[in-house]
């Protein structure tokens, strides 16, 4: 990439993100002018990130997406913003119903100087670790099996097809193109301005952040002090299952998880406009989201009516709040319907019909293996062998401080319940949290594994992320109930902090000092600039942004060069040998170990097209199973290059190797876990020598 076409990426990507910015803001400020603090922080975080999406989705949905359209379409989207803001539209509409008033903020007492040392330290703590490792890992690519096998080929189908109509499967059985894809937009929007990856990893960073503040405005509505709030926030985001997706992984889950923290805070407050954005936005980013949003709908009705409010107002609170949700979020299940048959995963109607992993095991050989937690309820030898320690790893300190502090406060609400004094937040809290929990130990798949032996139950703890958020809102309560034995909560949080950041991003303590210094330096000069002059505050954040810039160029120079560099024999002569315009055809099955060969395959900058050789049958990719048929599949494929998956286990030998060759491909290279073969028709482009 010549530094020109880089600017023009810096361009492209700076006024979409300014146009979302500009439109959050506006909506903020007319939408809700009397909100202030993390209320008015997550409000502008919902908004933008709405509006970056809708810049994106736009195009896509026109079929008319491409590098330019998306700044063009937040323009737009911020001049159609301030033009509703400025007309008062949109405050009449949000304000109609009594409910928005249901439920005031709580300052909560005031917290001692011990208190706020501690909170402090608790804080800084979780950010050193996520600084560290996003700079240790500036320059490499993501190589978690979910994003280069799904998650980014989609993306990269996108920007070549212009359109987000398509449903794009590139793993057989699984449906991986039916998911709700959201997240997938702003990594969308994080490469199509460069047609490179280098910038992807930090996507998902502000929500790392965001569902840290959601936590603190959910323990401030509770009553907890500021220091305590901070605190439990900070201990959620250190929950290895949280930071991972966030911080190491960029996936989606992250957007997910902070956007739902931010539509419970919402909806605790009776802010039904904001509360159905960032719950849609949450609905649309992964198929658990669908599950805890419905869930929490579904109780805020319960609850509306069980408070006798006029079932008129509770309709129309109701028919702001689940629009919403679908404006946001429902597009997916449009897309889907019309390109598989199914709003959710093709052969069914979630949770009617089977689910795709099982397809997948038993296309293998092997039997189902989409069971919930809740079937091994009273299996202990499966809780004590499986469940149990893949909890821990999932959730380490964090879950267990955060598990003894929903029990001991559970005790104190009862206590207080028998003499009349229960906290009505706390028990919601409470109440929120188990429905949550409920919901992950239904959801398929979350004991993941043949019978006996949920082997993916770590990975799959995922799906309770969300009841942590409440969880660690409720431990804030908490610190207010115990008064002055508070403090030793908090200082076992912020050991539970430095466990569960480490023990998922595996940092250097030396550089994790170095972090803290320079991060609590960074505070104190905010803090200074935020007294600074306006003429002054311009100057500093104009040099910062050139540093940036600069500092960007850097970073996408030493990337390219070794993005995806000497993962397997096969994807490294693909990336000197046809780094564009080639057809590359996939088959067979891969284990998880190596990096898949998905993402990779389509070049540095996404030219390659890349399909997997199979059978749509019922609206679902599959393997085809006869040698006659896969040789006719091949050649309409027109593959330039065939990748054969050898197996998971990997084997010596496939059929598609044998089937591959009466085709007329011969073998290029191979691996343990891949053979290439080559089509001698293939006309290939060879990637010029990269200047250094």
């Amino acid at each position: 990439m010549s530094l020109g076409e880089y600017l023009i990426g810096v361009l492209l990507f700076a006024v979409v993100l300014a146009g979302a910015c500009y439109a959050a803001a506006s909506v903020t400020r007319y939408l809700r002018p009397g909100i202030a603090g993390a209320e008015r922080l997550l409000a502008w975080s919902v908004l933008g990130t709405a509006a970056v999406i809708a810049a994106y989705m736009v195009p896509g949905v026109l079929g008319v997406l491409n590098r330019w359209t998306p700044a063009i379409a937040a323009v737009l989207i911020a001049v159609a913003a301030r033009a509703l803001s400025r007309s008062g539209a949109l405050v009449r509409s949000a304000d109609t119903s009594p409910l928005r008033q249901a439920v005031p903020a709580r300052t909560g007492q005031k917290p001692k100087r011990a208190e706020r040392i501690v909170g402090a330290v608790g804080v800084l703590a979780a950010a050193a670790g996520a600084v560290v490792y996003a700079i240790d890992h500036a320059t490499t690519p993501v190589l978690q099996v979910d994003q280069i096998t799904f998650h980014l080929p989609v993306v990269a189908r996108w920007i070549q097809t212009g359109s987000l109509w398509g449903v794009y499967d590139f793993v057989p059985y699984l449906g991986h193109g039916n998911y709700p894809q959201n997240g997938e937009v702003l990594s969308l929007a994080a490469i199509s301005p460069w047609r490179l990856d280098f910038i992807q990893r930090f996507v998902e960073l502000p929500y790392f952040a965001l569902g840290g503040v959601a936590v603190y405005a959910l323990g401030r509505v509770l009553g907890a002090t500021w220091t305590a709030s901070a605190l439990m926030g900070a201990v959620f985001v250190s929950i290895p299952i949280a930071i991972l997706p966030s911080v190491a992984f960029a996936l989606p889950d992250a957007l997910m998880v902070a956007t739902f923290g931010a539509g419970l805070f919402f909806l605790v407050r009776a802010d039904y406009v904001l509360a159905g954005v960032a719950l849609g936005l949450a609905f649309g980013a992964k198929w658990y989201g669908v599950s805890m949003v419905v869930a929490v709908v579904a109780l805020w009705l319960v609850i509306a009516l069980a408070r006798r409010h006029s079932p008129r107002l509770v309709l129309r609170a109701g028919a702001v709040l689940g629009g919403l949700v679908l404006v946001v979020g429902g597009f997916w299940l449009v897309r889907n319907a019309i390109g598989s048959g199914s709003p959710f995963f093709p052969a069914g109607w979630l949770p009617i019909g089977a689910h795709p992993a099982n397809a997948l095991t038993r296309a293998e050989g092997r039997g189902p293996v989409d069971f919930t937690v809740a079937h091994y309820a009273f299996n202990f030898h499966v809780w004590r062998v499986y469940l149990l320690p893949a909890l821990y790893d999932a959730f380490r300190w964090p879950g267990v401080l955060l598990s003894g502090a929903l029990l001991l406060g559970a005790i104190a609400l009862g206590v207080d319940g028998r003499r009349g004094k229960a906290d009505r937040l706390g028990l919601l809290a409470l109440g929120v949290t188990c429905l949550l929990v409920a919901v992950y130990a239904i959801t398929p798949a979350s004991a993941q594994g043949l019978e006996g032996a949920p082997v993916l139950a770590f990975a799959n703890s995922r799906y309770l992320a969300p009841a942590a958020l409440p969880a660690a809102a409720f431990a804030a309560w908490l610190c207010r109930r115990l008064g002055k034995w508070a403090l030793v909560l908090e200082l076992a949080a912020v050991a539970a902090i430095l466990d569960g950041a480490h023990s998922a991003l595996q940092f250097g303590w030396g550089a994790f000092a170095v972090a803290c210094v320079a991060l609590a330096s960074l505070a104190g000069a905010a803090y200074a600039v935020r007294r600074a002059p306006r003429r002054v505050v311009v100057m500093i954040l104009g040099a910062l942004a050139l540093v940036i810039v600069a500092g960007g160029q850097l970073v996408q120079t030493r990337y390219r060069r070794h993005r995806f560099a000497d993962l397997d024999p096969s994807l490294t002569w693909i990336g000197q040998h046809a780094p564009s315009g080639a057809r590359i055809g996939l088959t067979g099955f891969w284990s998880s170990a190596p990096p898949a060969p998905v993402y990779p395959s389509f070049g540095p900058r996404l030219r390659n097209e890349v399909k997997y050789i199979g059978d749509f049958r019922g609206g679902r990719l599959t393997r085809y199973t006869s040698g006659m048929r896969f040789v006719s599949g091949l050649r309409a494929s027109g593959a330039d290059l065939l990748i054969v998956g050898l197996g998971d286990p990997p084997v010596r030998h496939v059929p598609e190797q044998d089937w591959a060759q009466a085709a007329g491909y011969s073998v290029v290279t191979r691996s343990r876990w891949f053979a290439l073969y080559k089509n001698p028709k293939a006309v290939l482009r060879r990637r010029p020598a990269d200047p250094r």
